[in-house]
């Protein structure tokens, strides 16, 4: 193993007070935190639960410039001895609400998407469309780039649930909503009011 320490002391000698801070372990984990680390990356507070706790921050950008319209990718990529099309999945992170943070405001809001491939390719790196977004608002975006599917300019509709509550669904020349109940019992659509 190889350990990392820092010295805790006023730095007159190194011996004293030096405490472990991070260690690779023989079959090449990452611990930051711990002595003992269980994955490839595990980082721990090393102490009790901690309520408001950071473990990872992820950094696009140095202050320098202006922010514009970065995308921030965490891949997923499965390989074998096939050249496999890669990555299979992906999860982005973006700054803004969907065009160009051209504005202070907008560089202070930010948005999730999650892409997985369907690809019939059989090598090559190709970027997995979107399947579903976050936005910056509080909205579920599946298959649609709209929070009115019905306008979304692919054409092909989608599932939206907005952070108020309406549900939204649209699909292209074919039902937009299929209800099925599982055997005889219970009742297929339900409705409540308060005080009712």
């Amino acid at each position: 193993d190889i350990s990392f320490k820092t010295n805790d002391s006023d730095g007159t000698n190194p011996a004293i007070d030096a405490s472990e801070k991070m260690r690779i372990i023989s079959n090449g984990n990452v611990g930051i935190g711990t002595t003992t680390p269980t994955s490839k990356l595990h980082i721990s507070n090393a102490g009790a639960p901690a309520d408001d706790l950071t473990l990872l921050t992820l950094e696009n950008g140095n202050g320098a410039g202006d922010i514009g319209t970065p995308d921030t990718w965490i891949d997923f990529v499965f390989k074998d001895t096939n050249t496999n099309v890669t990555p299979q999945a992906r999860i982005g992170a973006h700054a803004g609400d969907g065009g160009d943070a051209n504005t202070q405001i907008l560089e202070g809001k930010g948005y999730l998407t999650f892409h997985t491939s369907g690809t019939t390719a059989t090598s090559g790196d190709l970027d997995p469309p979107e399947r579903m977004r976050i936005d910056s608002d509080g909205n579920i975006m599946i298959g649609a780039a709209d929070v009115h599917p019905w306008n979304d300019s692919s054409g092909n509709g989608g599932i939206v649930m907005r952070q108020d509550g309406v549900l939204s669904s649209a699909r292209l020349n074919a039902e937009p909503l299929l209800l099925n109940r599982i055997g005889t019992d219970g009742e297929l659509v339900a409705d409540f009011q308060p005080g009712k």
